[in-house]
């Protein structure tokens, strides 16, 4: 069952402790009804940096919740009722059901995301530099014109995604000074590209035994990546594109 809300109104106390306490800004508020489940609301957004602590230790467990919709008529009307089960700090996500949501211009730098739906979500232009991103479902989402360097796409199923002009490369004068970021490139090591699309894009990637089949590099600068030579004519790649990647054997 999905609800489109016209007008969200939550509870005073929410109100008052997380949305103008801590200047948290919403990007979206999703509700969620399975059948034989209990229904999930799910409201994400952006809170100062300076105020994260603070936003964690007031939106704690006992939270209470409503969320009401305005009907035909005008009248208020309840369709959500609960208490709070948990606040995630930008660190550390897990287990959380995000999918289908648009989070453009996200800044998610040095976050783990672990087992983590966010399949079909909007990522365009958003800053992942060393996010990692652990066993998720990222299947159909679009990371267009992200800077993703160092960031960890491991083990993720990344069917369909979209990473066209995404920023991933390796910074080697970073690396000769020890610089914390841009000095691996981005891991999609054992992940399903399946489909996947990186045209144009600056991808200095570690694709090993990553799913190749399908994936569209068009346009795409390769330099300094690495792939299984097994893949090497099994990837639709250009002459450029081929001497610029470090073939590794098995």
């Amino acid at each position: 069952m999905k609800t489109i809300l016209k007008i969200i109104r939550f509870t005073k106390k929410l109100v008052s402790t997380l949305l103008v306490g801590t200047g948290f800004f919403c990007y979206e508020v999703k509700l969620d009804k399975t059948i034989d489940d209990h229904a999930r609301l799910t409201f994400t957004g952006i809170i100062p940096e300076e105020k994260e602590d603070q936003y964690v230790k007031m939106a704690g467990e006992q939270t209470d919740v409503e969320l009401q919709y305005t009907d035909e008529n005008g009248k208020a009307r309840l369709c959500f009722m609960a208490t709070l089960k948990a606040a995630y700090k930008g660190e550390h996500i897990q287990g959380v059901e995000v999918s289908g949501g648009n989070y453009a211009e996200i800044n998610l730098n040095y976050a783990r995301l672990e087992q983590v739906n966010f399949s079909h979500c909007i990522v365009q232009n958003s800053y992942l530099i060393g996010t990692r991103f652990q066993q998720c479902d990222c299947r159909g989402s679009d990371f267009r014109g992200s800077v993703m360097m160092d960031a960890d796409f491991r083990d993720c199923d990344l069917e369909e995604a979209w990473f066209d002009q995404v920023y991933a490369v390796r910074d080697l004068m970073n690396e000769a000074r020890g610089v914390i970021f841009g000095v691996h490139g981005v891991c999609f090591q054992r992940a399903n590209l399946t489909n996947a699309s990186f045209r144009d894009a600056q991808v200095a990637g570690d694709f090993t035994y990553a799913e190749l089949d399908g994936v569209d590099f068009t346009g795409a600068d390769l330099t300094g990546s690495r792939m299984l030579r097994r893949d090497a004519e099994r990837t639709a790649l250009s002459e450029e594109q081929r001497s610029s990647i470090c073939w590794v054997e098995e």
